[in-house]
């Protein structure tokens, strides 16, 4: 009798030897092993141990050294070891100076490198200004003066701060008094890291961190610490842009956030930006503004209750001439050579040629920029004023001159037949007209026999 096979739960028969064991098995063990182990080596190169050299510098040398509001640090030229894996902020600084830029943030990233150079230039301050007073001479240095933020050129002309030094009441036995220069109401005051309604004049006594900024832009960062009276500078009017609108209860916005109702303080630091204006009931609001590094130190805008752009071959007041060319062949071209060209008070446009073949259309290009809400106002209408100018072609005999207008690529009117005597003739646009930059094309037409003698262009909107 034949014996009958074992079953081993889990395995199979007895007699079974079961599938061969796979031969990726420790080839893929190993990949896998080597790949945890380059994760873990690159991990500890983002933040690699030891310590970063940072070689510290000034002009004019001298100045303390602060790392992380501490000074015992030495003085400029010094080099300073900072740990790897801590962030740092660096500063620098010198009675009757004051320090440009404010600091460097260096974070564990930056300090991967084996040396780190951070050069501060220091500024004389202006004779009577104090920076952050305190006790001189004292060990290791009581308070942080404050730094200013980068200079700019500018023609700006002087803002007056709402508070330019608050008067400081008499201090309690060991405690602080603070007194402000440039003192504004778009800056926020944060004391020991909490958000100040104002600027905050009496503090008790012991060690108190102040930071000022302006919509997140530091404007200063410093300690006091021995008891006595501060007076503290922050930055001049030459390192803003100051907008201003009226009416006052009009918002100046910027993307999202609304920097301010009828007045925003703009750091120089954050230019260029774009600025724009919502709409108020009844009032037409001021085009979108672009502010740039070498905007005036104020920026005057309003909203109105009509909007009048006008241009003349002589002149122009919010109607710009872009440029003149000709259109072939259903494209315009810019070109000045065989454009319209001026004679007296008018611009004359013809064939692009100026001869007995049809050779395309002249034309004139103007640009304007239209607020927002402008649609939703009053009615737009664009008023052209363009006559025959009786200027024939050489050899042509019946139609005279034409007019065609196009509105941001639509034709509003096209081979207008003129007269010598034409009135100004004028066409609602409204529905036309976009927020921003809009534009204007007059020409005449390849089939005109005559000149046409565009005198005015103007675009009206209100009541």
């Amino acid at each position: 009798m034949t014996e009958k096979p074992v079953y081993l739960a889990g395995r199979g028969f007895q007699d079974d030897k079961g599938p061969p064991p796979s031969r990726w098995r420790w080839p893929l063990l190993a990949f896998l092993l080597l790949l945890g182990v380059g994760a873990l080596l690159f991990l500890r190169r983002e933040v690699p141990g030891g310590q970063c050299r940072l070689l510290v510098r000034s002009t004019p040398p001298g100045a303390e050294i602060l790392l992380d509001l501490n000074a015992a640090h030495g003085v400029t030229p010094a080099t300073v070891d900072w740990p790897r894996d801590r962030d740092v902020l660096v500063q620098v600084r010198l009675p009757g100076f004051e320090s440009q830029p404010l600091a460097y943030r260096l974070s564990r990233r930056e300090l991967a490198a084996e040396e780190r150079v951070l050069e501060f230039n220091l500024v004389a301050l202006p004779t009577g200004v104090v920076k952050a007073s305190s006790t001189p001479g004292a060990a290791g240095g009581d308070s942080l003066p404050p730094l200013i933020a980068h200079s700019t050129t500018s023609t700006a002309r002087p803002l007056a701060p709402a508070v330019s030094q608050v008067a400081a009441p008499a201090p309690p036995p060991g405690g602080h008094t603070l007194a402000w220069v440039h003192w504004d109401p778009s800056y926020r005051l944060r004391l020991d890291g909490r958000i100040q309604p104002g600027p905050t004049q009496v503090m008790a006594p012991g060690s108190h961190r102040l930071q000022v900024d302006l919509r997140g832009r530091t404007l200063l960062d410093t300690l006091v610490k021995e008891s006595g009276p501060h007076r503290l500078v922050l930055p001049g009017a030459e390192r803003f842009v100051e907008v201003r609108i009226q009416p006052q209860e009009a918002e100046i916005v910027q993307g999202d956030a609304t920097l301010g109702k009828g007045r925003a303080l703009i750091h120089r630091g954050d230019l260029p930006l774009v600025l724009r204006f919502p709409a108020l009931p009844g009032l037409l609001p001021p085009a979108s503004l672009t502010l740039v590094p070498s905007s005036p130190g104020r920026v005057d805008v309003r909203h109105s209750q009509s909007l009048d752009l006008r241009w003349t071959p002589n002149e122009s007041k919010g109607l710009n001439a872009l440029d003149m060319g000709y259109e072939m062949d259903g494209r315009y071209q810019p070109d000045p050579d065989h454009g319209p060209r001026r004679q007296g008070g008018s611009l004359l446009l013809g064939r692009a040629f100026h001869d007995r073949r049809p050779g395309g259309a002249q034309a004139l290009r103007l640009g304007f920029d239209a607020p927002e809400g402008l649609n939703r106002q009053w009615e737009a209408r664009l008023e052209i004023h363009a006559v025959d100018s009786g200027k024939r072609h050489p050899l042509t005999l019946g139609r005279g001159a034409t007019l065609t207008v196009w509105v941001n690529g639509t034709a509003l009117v096209k081979d207008m037949p003129l007269v010598m005597d034409e009135a100004p003739r004028s066409w609602p646009v409204s529905s036309l007209l976009k927020p921003g930059r809009n534009e204007v094309r007059i020409q005449s037409s390849e089939a005109s026999r005559s000149s046409t003698a565009l005198l005015s262009v103007a675009l009206k909107v209100g009541p």
